[in-house]
């Protein structure tokens, strides 16, 4: 994922939400522990979403090239996907 604020970037889990030709519109995730002050929602199926621990989605959507995704941890149950989407 790209870092807003610098031309940098770090691999890390995220949902995608949309695809559109080549682009992929996802929601990074986040395991630090900061996201439960932050009221971040949280995957609540972590097995079925392949992730080690708990996480929540960040509120801002990223938009990648397909090329950025590195692999597939897993799929999102039918009520992280609606969290996932929800504006």
């Amino acid at each position: 994922m790209p870092y807003a604020d610098r031309d940098d970037y770090k691999i890390r889990p995220a949902a995608v939400v949309d695809v559109v030709g080549r682009r992929a519109t996802v929601r990074p995730l986040t395991s630090a522990a900061s996201r439960l002050a932050c009221r971040l929602a949280e995957v609540e199926d972590l097995a079925a979403a392949g992730l080690p621990r708990a996480s929540g989605f960040r509120r801002r959507s990223v938009v990648v090239d397909l090329t950025d995704i590195v692999g597939i941890a897993g799929e999102l149950s039918e009520r992280d996907r609606i969290v996932a989407t929800a504006a």
